[in-house]
């Protein structure tokens, strides 16, 4: 991250935070002054709301603010403390962290690329998660013992992965992308929200990108899902579906 850098850092829901949200800022934050790294300050909505209309009303502060990234985290995040220097450092338009569903039995990565039929631009498509892709680099990689967050160093070659959609659970985006979207820049039902904003990127010509070295957790109750919960499910949908490379959005 640069001296000069002005960071953003939204979180769209009200509370306390999680133990692992806490304990990750907490880790960034020491880091963080520590290397003198530039501003980032912390914005979250004045009172609770649907996620969509919380995270566009953060893009509203961030764009009313003089930002240069805005990274978007949510309270259930788990991270190590330089996630953010390393989605910085591929220089990108918009770059997330790989990150599982929150759903434990269900402990897909939250990337999808390609269709199964239908305009890939449309809301209604049903997309693609690249599973063989996103697991044989897990099993190369990654520490799949753990559910822990990481940082894989160094960076593998084809970390970096052009996608349709990911989540906003820990997404790095560049202000003059924010710019040239018109609002809403989040529509749609609840927990498609963030399909319908990289949708709209897509089509003001920019891509998305997902770091597969920087691997981020998702708190479920005591419990943080992750590389360990990924890849368990991974080979248990594989022994019943035989392998054929990709898995249906639901």
């Amino acid at each position: 991250m640069t001296e000069q850098a002005s960071v953003a850092l939204c979180i769209p829901t009200l509370g306390p935070p999680t133990w692992t949200l806490f304990d990750s800022f907490g880790q960034w934050q020491s880091r963080h002054y520590a290397l003198k790294l530039g501003q980032v300050d912390v914005i979250r909505p004045p009172s609770p709301a649907p996620v969509g209309m919380a995270r566009t009303y953060l893009v509203r502060q961030v764009l009313a603010g003089d930002y240069d990234y805005l990274w978007f985290t949510d309270q259930d995040a788990a991270y190590t403390p330089d996630t953010l220097d390393r989605l910085m450092a591929w220089d990108v338009d918009v770059v997330g962290a790989l990150c599982p569903m929150r759903e434990r039995e269900a402990c897909r990565p939250m990337l999808f690329r390609g269709v199964v039929e239908g305009d890939p631009f449309d809301e209604a498509a049903r997309h693609l998660i690249p599973v063989d892709e996103v697991y044989n680099y897990l099993r190369e990689y990654a520490d799949v013992t753990v559910n822990a967050p990481q940082a894989i160093d160094p960076i593998p070659e084809g970390s970096l992965l052009e996608v349709d959609f990911t989540g906003c659970h820990c997404l790095l985006i560049k202000r003059h992308v924010l710019e040239a979207i018109e609002p809403p820049w989040f529509h749609g039902m609840p927990g498609r929200e963030d399909r319908y904003f990289c949708l709209k990127i897509r089509k003001a010509g920019f891509k998305v990108h997902v770091d597969f070295s920087t691997i981020v957790g998702h708190t479920m109750g005591d419990r943080v899902i992750g590389a360990y919960d990924m890849m368990a499910h991974y080979l248990y949908e594989s022994a019943l579906r035989g392998i054929d490379g990709t898995e249906t959005e639901d």
